[in-house]
Parts: C-alpha cells; sequence; structure tokens
C-alpha cells in the first residue's frame, strides 16, 4: 500500500467527478470524458489502497498520459510516476502466515 499515492489518485478522483458534474449542469457536453477519467481514478485508488500491482500498473499508465498535460499534468504524472517507485506492500497475507493463523484459531477451540 502507499498511502501517498492512494491519496493522489482519490483527490483526482473527487476532482474530476465534480467537474463533470459541473460541466453536467452547465450542459457543455463534455461530462461523459470526465466522468471516465474519475472511474479510472477510483480503480486506481482503491488498487493502490489495496496494495494490488494491477493497481500500481495503472498508476503508472495514469501517470505517463498525464505528462502530456503541461504545465499541471506534467507536474501531477511526474508525482505519481515518483509515488509508483517507491516500495510496494501488499495489504495480502501470504498464505503461509493465514494458515498458521487458523492453525492457531483451530488448536484454541
Amino acid at each position: 500500500m502507499n498511502n501517498a499515492l492512494y491519496r493522489a489518485h482519490r483527490l483526482l478522483y473527487v476532482f474530476f467527478a465534480c467537474l463533470a458534474a459541473v460541466v453536467a449542469i452547465k450542459g457543455m457536453g463534455l461530462c461523459i470524458p470526465n466522468l471516465s477519467i474519475a472511474v479510472i481514478h477510483y480503480f486506481a485508488a482503491e488498487g493502490t489502497r489495496d496494495g494490488k500491482y494491477w493497481g500500481k500498473i495503472l498508476s503508472r499508465i495514469i501517470a505517463t498520459i498525464m505528462l502530456l498535460g503541461f504545465p499541471i499534468g506534467t507536474v501531477i504524472g511526474i508525482y505519481l510516476l515518483m509515488q509508483t517507485g517507491k516500495k510496494w506492500e501488499s495489504n495480502i497475507l501470504p498464505r503461509s502466515e493465514v494458515m498458521s493463523a487458523l492453525d492457531r484459531k483451530q488448536s484454541w477451540s
């Protein structure tokens, strides 16, 4: 799990969801692209929160695309790439730890 990356994707998810709502209210017709970007950031946030490998890959893809959005997107893209390069911890326990925990629980019964 990478908390900073999770928070960044969550912030971007909320930003694009709010942007999609404002665009929809104004009737500008660009609601769907903003909403789809928000959904992609939502899934990236969930993947990074759970420490999934696909969350890291999705974050790198998003960051690479954001590099094209000079100047703000470039800064955000660089930040996301820096965060994906840091140590990645999974919230999922290894099978051996799960099995030993189940064995201890059964021995208490």
